[in-house]
């Protein structure tokens, strides 16, 4: 085979360095954009009020804000201006994960306060709205003890046989479910026999109530829910924590 000195091969090697430029080039590649950042906030409200002077005032909030403000409250003793607040919150942001816990708390306070008929409403309210709630549980045994100062025997059933039904019952939280259900049995019959007797029947019912009341912190100590809030929901033991927003959505 003949083989080209450098100098002879000059048109070859010119011929080859030519080659990429007609037609083999490749354009650069387009990097696709990353995909911007979503973040789901909490709906936000602004409200427009007259101040004392005559200025108009504008109030900027969101349900974190209104739970913040019945926690506070709440810790301060001032269980009826905590109330308002979740109250509110409830009525004017019904798809906030804060929900729950602002109704548990409103209950609680409700409860300690022996307004046993708003306590029984709140907590149906919370166990309509969020069933599936970690707060679920604990609203119930806390509407029981509603219930049973307002002697609502059927309610009451219902709820323990609901409680019954909880697959994490500890042994004393079943106890008290099966102590709530006979108790409801108990002040079923003594209505309906004090009905077949002219409503004269003693009823036992009563002189337990009187002697036992309610225990401070609501039954088996239950105090002001912990739960998780927005990122989770919270567990018993103290005001319900903060969590992240999670509602409406914006681009970083």
């Amino acid at each position: 085979m003949r083989r080209c000195l450098p100098s002879s091969c000059g048109p070859l090697l010119a011929a080859l360095a030519l080659a990429p430029a007609c037609g083999g080039a490749r354009p650069p590649v387009e990097h696709a954009a990353a995909p911007p950042e979503v973040v789901e906030m909490e709906p936000l409200r602004i409200a427009a009020r007259r101040g004392e002077d005559g200025r108009v005032q504008l109030e900027a909030y969101d349900a974190r804000t209104l739970f913040q403000k019945g926690t506070e409250a709440l810790d301060a003793g001032r269980c009826e201006e905590a109330i308002a607040h979740y109250e509110r919150l409830a009525e004017e942001f019904p798809e906030s994960r804060w929900l729950s816990a602002a109704l548990y708390n409103a209950g609680w306070c409700a409860l300690q306060g022996r307004d046993f008929e708003r306590a029984a409403a709140l907590y149906e309210r919370l166990l309509e709205l969020r069933p599936q709630s970690r707060d679920a549980k604990d609203a119930r045994f806390q509407l029981a003890a509603a219930l049973f100062e307002l002697r609502r025997w059927e309610r009451l059933r219902q709820v323990a046989d609901a409680l019954l039904q909880e697959p994490e019952l500890s042994p004393d939280e079943r106890i008290e479910a099966m102590s709530y259900r006979a108790v409801a049995l108990l002040g079923r019959a003594e209505r309906l026999c004090a009905a077949g007797q002219g409503g004269q029947a003693p009823s036992v019912l009563d002189t337990r109530a009187e002697q036992a009341g309610t225990p401070e912190d609501g039954p088996a100590g239950r105090g002001p829910t912990a739960t998780e809030a927005p990122a989770g929901e919270a567990d018993d033991g103290g005001p319900a924590a903060e969590e992240t927003s999670t509602e409406g959505t914006g681009t970083l």
